[in-house]
């Protein structure tokens, strides 16, 4: 993944590497308030999340990073369109 994946949702300056933890784990902060949900789609959103998944990765600290999230400003609009993200819950019987 590479960042013409992800041009709208990075141009955002929602996400920034902010460095590593004494331990090594890269350290990202979210400005949540300025993601703006209707500026891309829902795609261009998941691989902007996997590129910096990916980021953090070859940063070091193997699949351990800490997220800083800033939710100051949401609004009912950023909850609803969260929740696209994410798949329904499935229920197990038996």
């Amino acid at each position: 993944m590479t960042q013409v994946d992800c041009p709208t949702a990075l141009a955002s300056g929602m996400w920034r590497i902010l460095g590593c933890t004494s331990a090594g784990q890269p350290v990202v902060f979210d400005h949540s308030r300025l993601w703006q949900p209707h500026d891309h789609s829902v795609d261009e959103y998941e691989r902007f999340n996997i590129y910096f998944c990916e980021s953090m990765m070859q940063m070091g600290g193997g699949k351990d990073f800490l997220i800083i999230f800033d939710v100051s400003g949401w609004t009912f609009s950023h909850v609803a369109h969260t929740r696209k993200l994410a798949p329904p819950h499935q229920h197990r019987t038996g």
